[in-house]
């Protein structure tokens, strides 16, 4: 079921953004690929890595939103300074190789600060799951 959510949750993105269906299934491609390149506990946040490659296909701006994001979504909830999810997030940002406004760079950290356990971490993409489905003419779910 979750994963279903996290498919929902992807279309809802595209549906925004308002990619075509071509730009839509090139887009899964895409980050299929980019998926086998990032820890299996990015799939717990496919939907922040699909919203971010699709508001860098609109020319939306990017590093300042995921930035936002990543506040709201992990830094409002600290209250202790000790806390150690608000070291994790100094660690990640000074461990970057790539610039600070490299937008995959700020999720790697997102996804790392965000992570789940081993066995919370679905077996299957939902990018991948949702790339097959639109080549096989089934469409999202939904749809």
């Amino acid at each position: 079921m979750e994963r279903m959510d996290m498919m929902r949750r992807i279309q809802t993105i595209h549906t925004t953004y308002k990619l075509e269906p071509a730009r839509f299934v090139g887009l899964l491609t895409v980050l299929e690929g980019t998926m086998s390149g990032l820890p299996d506990t990015a799939r717990c946040h496919e939907d922040v890595l699909f919203e971010l490659f699709a508001r860098m296909m609109k020319g939306h701006e990017l590093a300042i939103w995921l930035a936002g994001k990543l506040v709201r979504d992990s830094l409002d909830a600290i209250r202790d300074p000790g806390d150690p999810k608000l070291r994790t997030i100094v660690d990640a940002i000074g461990e970057l190789d790539e610039s600070p406004m490299d937008p995959l760079a700020i999720f790697k950290i997102y996804s790392n600060v965000n992570s789940s356990p081993p066995e919370d971490v679905p077996a299957v993409s939902a990018i991948a799951a949702l790339r097959e489905m639109m080549e096989e003419g089934r469409g999202p779910p939904g749809a």
